[in-house]
């Protein structure tokens, strides 16, 4: 049995297609979220980099990032990949029940943005500073990390995340 994929997005664009291709469905859900509340999740956080919008973390987790952030954020881009089983600041929560075509609009609608989006940036409150081709990666690692859990073409079921 697949629980997930593996992926590692290069462009927004493939971002699109996938989605696109999962929304056209089937797909079997091997996390917690579906596409809807999948595709709200990422169009927030891309909202958060585009606007600068604050996202605010726990004491501990603040305390913490000064140190560890950084060295993350690092090994996130050299290994591609997103540590599991993270929550998310309540901002970037996804809304239950969110629609899908509108929550696939909204991220398309943030990709296309951040495509062309030239800074500036505000200093991540986990990771630090990052240069715009920085977070536009960092975004694309995240979108196949989250993607990851939905696979095309089988029965929608919901299995255990990883």
């Amino acid at each position: 049995m697949i629980t997930w994929r593996s992926l590692d997005f290069r462009s927004f664009d493939e971002v699109a297609a996938d989605v696109a291709a999962l929304a056209a469905g089937p797909y079997a859900r091997y996390g917690q979220w579906d596409l809807a509340t999948t595709c709200d999740h990422l169009a927030k956080t891309f909202e958060s980099g585009l606007e600068n919008k604050p996202v605010k973390f726990p004491l501990l987790v603040r305390l913490v990032a000064p140190i560890f952030g950084p060295l993350i954020f690092r090994r996130v881009l050299k290994t591609r990949r997103f540590p599991t089983g993270v929550k998310a600041p309540p901002s970037l929560v996804p809304e239950n029940g969110c629609d899908c075509g509108e929550a696939v609009a909204r991220l398309n609608g943030a990709m296309a943005r951040a495509a062309s989006f030239e800074g500036p940036l505000s200093k991540h409150p986990i990771f630090g500073r990052a240069t715009v081709e920085e977070w536009k990666d960092a975004m694309l690692i995240h979108c196949s990390h989250h993607l990851s859990f939905l696979q095309p073409g089988e029965a929608n079921v919901t299995q255990p995340s990883r």
